[in-house]
């Protein structure tokens, strides 16, 4: 063995032991203590400079490529692989290929709570692109009036932050007729916000169907529900084309799982017709009601994505409207085969301690709605100039056939993630090889990440997590680069 593994590297740092390699030419060094990656290239360069040693890389830690490593991923039955009996979203086979980084996802909803599984809301952190708004015009529905508030003062104006204050219903709220009887909080827009973009790879929970994405919370329901008139805020703002609010972070796909039982408005349809001007796709929920899209908003305004639900079976559920209006159907869970994801346990105002961070099945249309809007994430990611219409046509024509033929109403058929990343690439095949999680790439590696191709400066392992993708260490990928095909 060269004497050089018997002395120190680069920090005073010791090797802790050493073994022969399967191929006896080499032979494998464990140290004392973990590098960083700068150290670690310091140290390698010392050691190649030892005319005794041929070469010197760095050894590498492989896990199965594509499937997140959260504990819990096996209990997302909606996002699995289709098999035998499990008529799923078909998640799992578009992962190795996009992930979601790059796209702005708003939460139009009770607001999203911070969960470790998602980041924090102010500062924003994690998958949490910025605090967001609240454009809930009732103090009183918000819970945020002073003490002395009167009924002729409850009207607020929009406030910086999208994080959810509860929406539970004591006596005092049912007395002034906001809610039927007493209730508590449901943090709705949390379980939302985890079904479309929980952190993946970070060895917690559960993961999203876009987990590299990035959400925008606005807050537009509270004790009660929500007005429309507060949610045509809540749209423009989240599309970037308020009138008066500006927002620095406008949204390519605009999340709605709520609705309430009337036929669209023309000021609502205003609404959604800017934002759809921008080039952002609105997918909205069906509705719970077993009844008909048509007398539901806004699953029943034009220019909107409406998402009904399935079971596992890949029947539509009893609860979930259906209609003309339905563009497609997505899994929204039954019974016990409801949709696991970020919750908080705050009976009425959140819990912000380690106690309140948990995980809960919830079922329904707006379960169903963020894994529609997680799949264009996944293309949007992989193609940032796709034209919304285009993505949502290859949405509808990858879905799978419902098990039982001539239904009517339920949609072009159940969202297939990995068919609709398929389809994008082979309609679209970029000039590089995706980058791909867990891969080994050396120095002069181009691969395309995200609609950018990037240069790999040192080679390395593309280890799980956020930490290795392209854009966030030029110290190991440049922008930039071509491959010999083009690009």
């Amino acid at each position: 063995m060269p004497a050089a593994f018997h002395g120190t590297l680069p920090g005073g740092i010791a090797p802790q032991a050493a073994r022969q390699h399967a191929n006896t030419a080499y032979h494998v060094v464990r140290l004392a203590q973990r590098l960083d990656p700068a150290t670690l290239d310091t140290a390698l360069a010392r050691l190649r400079q030892d005319p005794a040693i041929a070469s010197a890389e760095a050894d590498a830690l492989i896990q199965h490529t594509a499937l997140p490593n959260d504990p819990r991923l096996g209990e997302l039955w909606a996002f699995e692989a289709i098999a035998p009996g499990r008529w799923s979203a078909n998640f799992a086979p578009a992962w190795e290929r996009s992930q979601g980084y790059g796209v702005n996802v708003a939460v139009v909803d009770s607001g999203v709570l911070p969960h470790p599984d998602l980041g924090s809301i102010s500062p924003a952190k994690g998958n949490v692109a910025e605090p967001g708004y609240t454009f809930i015009s009732d103090c009183i529905m918000a819970g945020t009036c002073p003490i002395d508030t009167t009924w002729d003062k409850r009207t607020q104006a929009p406030f910086p932050g999208g994080e959810d204050r509860g929406d539970w219903c004591g006596p005092a709220e049912t007395r002034l007729g906001l809610c039927y009887w007493p209730s508590g909080s449901s943090w709705h827009g949390t379980h939302v916000a985890g079904t479309l973009a929980a952190q993946g790879n970070n060895l917690l929970g559960v993961t999203g169907g876009a987990f590299r994405a990035r959400i925008v919370p606005v807050r537009v329901l509270g004790k009660g529900g929500g007005y429309l008139s507060d949610i045509v805020g809540g749209i423009l703002w989240a599309a970037g084309v308020h009138d008066t609010i500006a927002n620095p972070n406008p949204s390519r796909i605009i999340n709605l799982s709520l609705g309430g039982s009337i036929s669209c408005p023309e000021y609502l349809q205003q609404a959604i017709d800017r934002a759809h001007q921008t080039g952002a796709v609105l997918v909205v929920a069906a509705g719970n009601y077993g009844g008909s899209t048509d007398y539901y908003s806004p699953a029943s305004c034009r220019h909107v994505v409406t998402v009904a639900a399935t079971g596992p079976d890949g029947m539509r559920t009893l609860y979930s409207n259906s209609g003309q209006a339905v563009a497609l159907a997505a899994p929204g869970g039954i019974g016990p085969d409801g949709i696991l994801s970020t919750l908080n346990t705050g009976y009425d105002v959140p819990d912000l301690s380690s106690a309140g961070w948990t995980y809960i099945r919830y079922t329904g249309t707006s379960m169903a709605t963020p894994q529609v809007s997680a799949a264009l994430a996944l293309l949007f990611s992989l193609k940032p100039d796709l034209p919304s219409d285009e993505a949502v046509a290859l949405l509808q024509q990858t879905a799978t056939p419902f098990p039982v033929e001539g239904v009517t109403g339920w949609g072009a058929g159940i969202l297939n993630a990995g068919a609709a990343v398929d389809r994008l690439l082979a309609q679209y095949p970029p000039a590089c090889p995706l980058w791909v999680e867990g891969a080994r790439y050396t120095a002069g590696n181009v691969v395309h990440f995200a609609g950018r191709n990037y240069t790999a400066l040192q080679g390395h392992t593309a280890h799980p997590g956020s930490n290795w993708i392209p854009p966030v260490v030029p110290a190991i990928w440049q922008q930039g680069g071509t491959c010999a095909t083009g690009g």
